[in-house]
């Protein structure tokens, strides 16, 4: 971070540092992930790790995502702090910026789409469903209202927009018209 905050990115030779010791690929899943769920509990909950065994590079990885999914999707929460230094950085950068939109066209296409959460969350919503009835039946105060409520709250978040959502968002973000972030999604 200190590395990233003294150097210029958009400068090939720092840029090229920084990616020998990121995993570029989980930052980019991972900021896309956050702010598709809208995390906001962000500041205490950021998880990187490293293996000696593998590829050496720092990885990011998904971590206590229970305040998120309500609210719209966003890169507002995610750009605000003193750990975003490297993403933020990195986006300034043309080389990072057209691998960052091309993997997110790709999840937001594809694993995020909403045909693709839906399916997952009715799936997982099976799975615990019974559970949950029991869960209520042994602590009924736990919760202000019902399992059932909360799920289509859930729901609710997922049917908004939030492809869309994050479209606008990066696109106001980096500082570049819709029409561009929009042709990443014609691409394979």
């Amino acid at each position: 971070m200190s590395y990233a905050k003294e150097h210029d990115l958009t400068q090939e030779e720092y840029y090229r540092y920084v990616e020998e010791r990121i995993d570029f690929d989980s930052m980019i899943d991972w900021m896309i992930f956050e702010a598709y769920s809208a995390n906001r509990d962000l500041g205490m909950n950021v998880r990187y790790y490293r293996s000696m065994e593998g590829d050496g590079k720092w990885h990011y990885a998904l971590f206590d995502l229970d305040l998120s999914m309500n609210s719209d999707a966003s890169f507002d929460a995610l750009m605000t702090g003193a750990w975003d230094i490297i993403p933020r950085k990195l986006l300034k950068n043309a080389t990072f910026q057209d691998l960052f939109l091309k993997r997110f066209a790709y999840l937001l296409q594809h694993d995020l789409s909403q045909e693709s959460v839906l399916a997952e969350y009715d799936k997982l919503i099976g799975q615990i469903d019974g559970e949950m009835t029991l869960e209520r039946a042994r602590w009924p105060k736990a919760l202000d209202k019902e399992w059932s409520d909360y799920a289509q709250d859930l729901k609710k978040q997922i049917l908004k927009d939030r492809v869309g959502q994050l479209k606008q968002s990066i696109a106001g973000y980096m500082g570049r018209p819709l029409s561009e972030i929009e042709a990443y999604f014609t691409q394979d």
